[in-house]
């Protein structure tokens, strides 16, 4: 038997008494509040009661019960009241949708469509909200150092995908891009940001000013001298098929640049000579000592580094950091 809200919705007082909590429906912890549960008890389970339409009253009242606590009671129940006088009486739970949501762009200007359609979607019952973003992360990034831009998201199933865009320019389709800048200037930033359940997207961008910091130009980077020995970690991380990991010597010494899998082999030797003073910056094109390409998966890097000459003012770093190869 299929239950309908039109069918147990005749009048105000009916449809009242499922949005209002009884001592029978405790709407804290209602005993039906997703559709399928609705639809696999109305299938398999006997009447309560001898009466059908009460499972179709129990999940109604958490939907309405819900709506009233997001939004004000005057317009829920407004909007309620009002949709039920012109749905026919067979209307469906998403009828019932489209009708509350067309009585609220009415009387409402549609101010609270938003909170309806959200809310029957995380019932079960018709598609959610469309996608809204904004682009978040610093307007401003100093030369050589990364700074994380991601998203703010309301509506959407949840399940997303992402397209990143540095001038113009496809870079990445994680949830967050990592921008390490290698020169001055102005970057627009842009994402895109869309539904896969319903193809609905929304994109979003903002310029952002890179400041001089260490040099106008990679050669200008690697002649400044540092004061301390250090490593940095990789970006982008997770990364796809290329990573940077930048390093800075103070003074002339032997250092090692190793990639390891997550058992501990050796993967890749990057670096293995006596490096100059400076900012260094190494690429690891995710591909073993024997030139094959790795798969998907956690890897460890280590960066050692010890004076090259006699008495030295330096105390030599040893250091591992992760990174993520997501293909």
């Amino acid at each position: 038997m299929n239950i309908y809200p039109g069918a147990f919705a005749d009048d105000r007082s009916k449809i009242l008494d499922y949005a209002i909590p009884s001592s029978v429906r405790d709407m804290d912890d209602p005993q039906i509040n997703h559709y399928d549960v609705y639809e696999w008890e109305r299938d398999n389970q006997e009447p309560i009661g001898g009466v059908p339409q009460h499972r179709g009253g129990e999940f109604f009242s958490s939907v309405l019960w819900e709506i009233r606590e997001e939004i004000s009671n005057a317009a829920a129940e407004y909007n309620a009241f009002v949709a039920q006088e012109f749905i026919p009486s067979n209307v469906d739970f998403e009828g019932f949708r489209e009708a509350m949501i067309t009585v609220d762009l009415d009387a409402y200007n549609g101010n609270n469509v938003f909170e309806i359609q959200q809310i029957f979607f995380d019932h079960g019952i018709g598609d959610p909200p469309p996608v809204s973003i904004t682009i978040t992360g610093p307007s401003s990034v100093d030369l050589w150092s990364c700074e994380t831009y991601g998203t703010i998201k309301t509506g959407g199933s949840g399940d997303f995908s992402y397209e990143w865009k540095l001038d113009g320019n496809f870079v990445g389709d994680n949830s967050n891009y990592i921008f390490c800048p290698t020169s001055t200037g102005t970057y627009p930033i842009e994402v895109t940001v869309t539904d896969n359940v319903t193809s609905d997207s929304d994109n979003d961008g903002m310029l952002v000013s890179v400041n001089g910091g260490m040099g106008q130009s990679l050669a200008e980077y690697e002649e400044a001298i540092p004061e301390k020995f250090a490593i940095h970690q990789n970006y982008p991380n997770p990364f796809n098929p290329e990573t940077t990991i930048r390093y800075e010597i103070p003074e002339p010494s032997h250092v090692t640049l190793t990639v390891y899998d997550a058992m501990g082999r050796e993967v890749r030797s990057i670096v293995n000579d006596v490096v100059q003073p400076g900012y260094h910056t190494a690429t690891w094109d995710s591909r073993s000592n024997m030139g094959t390409v790795v798969s998907s998966g956690m890897y460890l890097y280590r960066f050692t580094a010890t004076p090259a000459g006699g008495e030295s003012e330096f105390t030599g770093i040893t250091e591992s950091n992760t990174m993520l190869l997501v293909k």
